[in-house]
Parts: structure tokens; sequence; C-alpha cells
């Protein structure tokens, strides 16, 4: 059986290297090149464990730091600003933001959106979100990078991709006026009810000014 820990002091005589690399090779990618070359797949983590942390602060298993998102969306990455956890995929490379429950015992609340990122900000784009459970819509809210004017549609459907003839927003559309920031739980005309399975399809019907990123959040509350 190979080694998990690392070598004794005082000990282990003629077994170090063994037992060092054993121990490192657990969780660290060796190519069997160097770093400095151009072409090296040497380095960094083949695979991650997590221990478990403790009830003290600042011993979190896995701690993200707030921090500006990168400029141009790049597949893969996982980014943190604020609020909001990002994640993008690799087709088009768009900026994802992911779903988020409050943790609150017997009155849990889900916010559930999409982010139109740096190659995918202009009138006409929709981004499409499955929603796992049901529940009541009870208010949306925006956020731009930049100020801009926007208006944004909903669309649900069960099960299938919607389409603008799915609207449920009917003349309420969310929207911002020369802001970065809007919201509001005033729903009128809305389709507020969320089936398990339902297909959210968020529509930026307008857009004047140049922002690189605009998130639509829903706010819904369940149980």
């Amino acid at each position: 059986m190979e080694e998990q820990r690392l070598p004794i002091v005082n000990s282990d005589d003629g077994l170090w290297g063994d037992i060092l690399n054993q121990y490192i090779g657990k969780e660290h990618y060796n190519g069997d090149t160097d770093l400095n070359q151009a072409t090296s797949e040497n380095g960094g983590h083949q695979h991650v464990t997590l221990q478990p942390g403790t009830t003290s602060a600042g011993t979190a298993p896995l701690k993200f730091m707030t921090g500006p998102l990168m400029t141009a969306a790049e597949p893969g990455a996982v980014e943190f600003l604020a609020d909001r956890l990002y994640y993008t995929q690799t087709t088009g490379a768009t900026r994802k933001t992911i779903a988020a429950v409050d943790d609150i015992q017997h009155t849990p609340t889900a916010t559930w959106g999409d982010n139109f990122s740096t190659l995918s900000v202009r009138a006409g784009t929709t981004c499409y979100v499955r929603v796992p459970y049901s529940g009541t819509i009870a208010s949306w809210s925006i956020i731009a990078d930049v100020s801009c004017t926007c208006v944004l549609d909903v669309w649900k459907a069960n099960a299938a991709l919607p389409t603008v003839a799915n609207t449920i927003t009917a003349s309420a559309k969310p929207s911002l006026s020369s802001a970065a920031t809007a919201s509001s739980s005033t729903l009128t005309g809305w389709t507020t009810s969320v089936a398990v399975g339902d297909v959210f399809g968020f529509n930026l019907d307008s857009l004047t000014g140049s922002p690189t990123s605009i998130t639509l959040v829903l706010n819904i509350t369940n149980g």
C-alpha cells in the first residue's frame, strides 16, 4: 500500500524520496516535464480532496474572495463578485450566475436568473434556466456593470424551451432606466406560479448603453 503521510524526521532512512513522491502524487499532476516549457502539462491538481472545516471563522474548506470579473469570460472559470457566484460555460464563453438558495428553515427562498455577459450583451439575446422545484415568484432584480437603459422579458414553459408566446410579465417587464440597478415586487399581470421542471427564458428586448454584464434575478419562494 502506498504511503499516506509525509516522511518522519529522524526516521524513514532511505525512503524519504519515495514517500514524498507518493504523498504529493495523490493530488498533484505530474507530466514529467518542466513547468518552464511552453507546452508542459506538469503542475496543478489532478484530484482535489477538501478536508472538513471547523466551527471557527476562517476554517471553511473552500472560500472565495470577492473581486472584479475578468474582462473576457473564460470557459470553466468560477468567479465571485459581491453577492454573486459566476461560472463560464464553454459554448460561446457565456458567464452564468449560479443560483443560490437561502439557508432558512421553513421559509426557503431561491434566486434564479441569468447573466448577459461580454459576448452576448445585445438586444434579442435569450438565456435559459431550468427550475427544479415549485414555488411563487415574489420579486425581480437587475444589476448591470454600468448604467444603461434596457427592457427584459421573462418566458416560461414546462419541460420545453419557452418563446415570446410564453411571456409571463404582461406589460410589467423588468427594466433599467439610465441606471445600473433596479428591483420590484410589484408584479402586475405576471404569471407567478412555478412548477417543477419549468424552463425560464430571459430575453433582452432592448438596450441603450454599453454594459458588458446584465444580470436578471427572480426571487422565488417555496415551501
